[in-house]
């Protein structure tokens, strides 16, 4: 019972995030809402980035494990210094979203974001603020995130799954790094009870969240650019489907889960069933 709580909770809040990002993306849209922004284009630079993000999990993952007794005050500053970024930027962008003018008024904005979100978990550290921070984080993120390349973030996600199913399954490297990122908000977790003094039941880390978030915001766009619901409606109930999998044989197995490789697969699922229903798949592999 606890899990199937947890779970419904867990899922209303970040289907609420992506939501909220693809709320706040249409600040990107043009005002007749018919042309998708401008996106990038070239194979070279996405294999490259693709490369280069896989490099830095890599070297994250294996300070994480190896220097964790060295450095605990410079991973807390650097996860501090990334979620202010985020927050600053989530307010930029929440002041867009709602044409708020003045330098004052923007300036204010941006700085209490990060204030409310990172100075909350900083000040009183629980898993709450915490998660609220994480969230914060993927919240600003996933904003910007519509301007991405469908073949793009496909590629990512075959990486991305490969490395987390080598990291979980093979090296175990990832649940070492997963138990000593637990207090900085790099992870959402769900709490067995409602009190802040509650242990754990499980967690998702932030990439659960945001890397298939990408595919959600591109499904946001397309569904905005060709009056299409169903595309957003269909990676939403993707990821829900992906989340119960994953949280299912987590259950069964009782074995740390890669949960990107239920969630990313989930998610392009639905919105590529979605796609398919109008004929649009092609379309949208050429065009997205």
């Amino acid at each position: 019972m606890e899990y199937a709580l947890g779970f419904s909770a867990l899922l209303a809040v970040i289907l609420a995030v992506f939501m909220a990002a693809g709320f706040l993306a249409e600040a990107d849209a043009p005002a007749d809402g018919l042309e998708a922004p401008d996106r990038p284009k070239g194979w070279g630079l996405l294999v490259l980035r693709v490369f280069l993000l896989l490099c830095a999990a890599l070297v994250l993952v294996w300070l994480l494990v190896t220097r964790a007794d060295r450095g605990p005050a410079v991973y807390q500053a650097v996860f501090t210094a990334i979620a202010a970024l985020c927050g600053i930027r989530l307010g930029i962008r929440v002041g867009d979203r709602f044409g708020i003018g003045g330098a004052v008024p923007r300036i204010a904005l941006a700085a209490a974001v990060p204030a409310i979100f990172v100075g909350g978990w900083l000040l009183w550290p629980n898993w709450l603020t915490r998660d609220a921070c994480a969230l914060m984080v993927s919240l600003a993120v996933l904003s910007g995130a519509g301007i991405l390349r469908l073949r793009w973030v496909m590629a990512v996600f075959a990486a991305v799954m490969l490395y987390d199913a080598v990291m979980v399954f093979g090296t175990g490297m990832m649940q070492e790094a997963a138990g000593k990122m637990r207090d900085l908000p790099a992870v959402v977790a769900v709490p067995a009870a409602a009190s802040l003094s509650a242990p754990q039941l499980f967690m998702l880390g932030l990439g659960d969240v945001v890397l298939p978030g990408l595919l959600v915001a591109i499904a946001f766009r397309e569904a905005r650019v060709r009056r299409l619901p169903s595309l957003a409606i269909g990676s939403l109930a993707g990821y829900a489907l992906g989340l119960a999998a994953a949280l299912a044989i987590l259950r069964l197995t009782r074995h740390p889960q890669p949960a990107t490789i239920y969630l990313m697969p989930g998610a392009a699922a639905g919105f590529f069933l979605a796609a398919a229903r109008r004929g649009l798949v092609r379309a949208l592999w050429r065009e997205g």
